[in-house]
């Protein structure tokens, strides 16, 4: 079940959403859609209908390929999806988007060899990414996620790009620095510098239209997070973050969010929120998830399950709770903004009724 929240108009909706709980996190949203894929299929609901998904299936456009399909990672932004995936016999990789409001296809980019599928990021009408493993990977192109035709194609790294971030029409790569590029006009607007950047870490980044994060690991020994102002190129640097005793530690499932107000860095049992200044607003070791809405930030504890929403601003240095609830149903919050957030609900009888589970769109900000 999946629950949207609108905060100004203080109403709520259910739309039937008959996922295992175990598979929340494969649930993809921009606040008006959201889709999951498996094997064969991917699942549309429209968030603001609130009807039964729609399904758009994989099928192979040449009859000597088999249908059967790996879809391996999909996204979705302002009404654009994007799967990543293969087919069998032969094998071929495939980059595929699609209109959610009509369930249709667009663009699909096919591809002998595997493309570096976590270098993809969507934004509407742009899509960008590495289409090849064996490729030069001291680049990264430019297409139309509606057309597929390739718009650019981004060099000037000296050494591979580690990730890629992408806000509007501004794009960030991170390799031995960090540039920011103009990915209209296919021209890099300045290079950072960051005395961190080896060979060794790995890396996770955030772009908005006002600030660039970049958090780096190196091993299991520590984290860093630099943060820089896009207009006037400072940046503030937290040059150790203690990763605690973990023994489950790893970077991958390391969740990095930005907004104009703070970076949150989250994980299992390990919690920081940063104000624009990165100034420690908020630590905890409790198992859950932060999330950024807008001019507010959710908390969602698991154990015990409570939810806490505090409120966000410029210049803030501590956090502000607005309210704090009891919750008796598994919840997950997937989305949020100003205006509403949006909940993946589970009934304790969904054994009984597989329809139980929904996904609630909450409007009460």
């Amino acid at each position: 079940m999946v629950l949207e929240i609108n905060w100004a108009q203080a109403h709520s909706h259910m739309i039937s959403c008959p996922v295992k709980s175990a598979d929340v996190e494969s649930i993809e949203c921009d606040g008006d859609f959201a889709v999951k894929a498996d094997t064969r299929r991917i699942q549309i609901w429209n968030l603001k209908l609130a009807k039964a998904a729609k399904v758009l299936v994989f099928k192979h456009q040449a009859a000597s390929c088999s249908d059967h399909s790996y879809c391996q990672r999909v996204l979705v932004s302002c009404g654009i999806g994007l799967t990543i995936g293969c087919y069998e016999h032969p094998t071929r990789y495939f980059v595929r988007t699609f209109d959610c409001k009509t369930a249709a296809w667009l663009a699909s980019f096919e591809y002998e060899s595997r493309p570096v599928q976590e270098s993809y990021r969507l934004h509407g009408k742009t899509l960008i990414g590495q289409p090849s493993e064996t490729g030069d990977l001291r680049e990264f192109s430019v297409w139309s996620s509606i057309a597929g035709t390739l718009r650019h194609i981004l060099s000037g790294h000296e050494t591979h790009i580690k990730d890629l971030a992408l806000c509007g029409d501004m794009a960030a790569s991170v390799a031995e620095n960090v540039k920011l590029w103009d990915v209209n006009k296919g021209e890099c607007l300045r290079n950072f510098e960051c005395q961190h950047l080896d060979g060794n870490r790995q890396s996770k980044c955030q772009l908005n239209s006002r600030h660039f994060a970049l958090l780096l690991s190196k091993e299991r020994e520590s984290e860093s997070l630099t943060l820089w102002n896009i207009g006037s190129g400072d940046c503030s640097t937290v040059s150790t973050i203690p990763i605690g005793d973990d023994l489950d530690y790893d970077f991958a499932c390391v969740r990095l969010a930005l907004n104009e107000f703070a970076v949150v860095r989250s994980c299992r049992f390990h919690y920081y929120v940063w104000n624009d200044k990165l100034q420690v607003m908020f630590e905890s070791q409790s198992a859950g998830r932060l999330l950024l809405a807008g001019a507010r930030m959710i908390r969602y504890d698991r154990y015990p399950r409570k939810r806490f929403i505090y409120r966000l601003g410029p210049g803030t240095k501590s956090l502000d709770l607005l309210r704090k609830t009891a919750l008796y149903r598994f919840l997950c919050v997937i989305w949020a903004d100003d205006t509403k957030v949006i909940m993946f609900l589970s009934s304790p009888f969904v054994h009984l009724d597989p329809s139980s589970e929904a996904l609630q769109v909450l409007h009460f900000w």
